[in-house]
């Protein structure tokens, strides 16, 4: 991401976020961070989500709070020619996996989301009670 981009999007985030970002970039636990590429070799079989989508963004693989950290993609674990959401503009029903360190890191960002959020209000679908 280049610097004016990512300093654009930087202004455009809540005084909330801001906080909540500082806490995480703080925190002494973030994963390694490895090229995309490297990332693409080192799962098996070279299937990550840049690898099967093509023009995937990086927000839409870890959202717009993981852009510009370097987080590896996700890799491939099923592999399915459907659409997603057949009738809109998407992309496959494939299913991809965050490593056990990214998806480490995106639950550190949620709870510090939600610790500094003003209200947090949750959009669940079916099943949440179960």
């Amino acid at each position: 991401m280049s610097n004016s981009v990512k300093s654009n999007y930087e202004e455009s985030l809540s005084p909330q976020l801001h906080m909540a970002l500082a806490d995480v970039l703080s925190d002494d636990t973030k994963p390694p961070t490895i090229s995309v590429n490297d990332a693409i070799k080192s799962f098996s079989g070279g299937k990550t989500m840049i690898s099967v989508e093509e023009g995937v963004s990086e927000s839409a693989m870890h959202g717009i709070v993981g852009v510009g950290r370097g987080w590896e993609p996700p890799r491939l674990i099923t592999f399915c020619d459907e659409d997603a959401r057949p009738g809109y503009n998407s992309m496959k029903a494939h299913e991809y996996q965050d490593s056990a360190a990214i998806l480490e890191a995106k639950v550190n960002v949620l709870a510090a989301l939600i610790h500094h959020a003003r209200h947090c209000t949750a959009y669940t679908g079916a099943g949440i009670s179960t």
